[in-house]
C-alpha cells in the first residue's frame, strides 16, 4: 500500500510487475480531485496478473474497467483527465 495523491505514475510502475492473484491498495486519501486508476491501467493489471485494486480515491473508465477480469473497488467516479506530466 502507498499514499500518492496526484499522479499515477507509481500506479502503473506497481502494475508493471507481475503479480500473480495480488491485489494492489491505493491511497488517493479519498480525494475527488485526481483520478489513479483508469482503463489502460486495468487493462494493464489484468495482463499482469492481479486479482484486484482497491482505490481510496476517483478511477475513470469505469465502463471499460467493469470488462477486464478483475476486481476494482473504489470510492468515486470522475471524467477528469489527469495533466500529463
Amino acid at each position: 500500500m502507498f499514499r500518492y495523491s496526484r499522479l499515477n505514475m507509481l500506479v502503473r510502475e506497481m502494475l508493471e510487475s507481475r503479480e500473480e492473484g495480488r491485489v494492489l491498495m491505493i491511497d488517493g486519501r479519498g480525494s475527488m480531485r485526481c483520478v489513479l486508476v483508469y482503463g489502460n491501467l486495468g487493462q494493464l493489471a489484468q495482463n499482469m496478473g492481479w486479482a484486484g485494486i482497491l482505490v481510496n480515491c476517483c478511477i475513470r473508465d469505469v465502463d471499460d474497467i467493469n470488462a477486464y477480469d478483475i476486481g476494482v473497488i473504489h470510492m468515486f467516479c470522475s471524467t477528469l483527465q489527469e495533466p500529463h506530466s
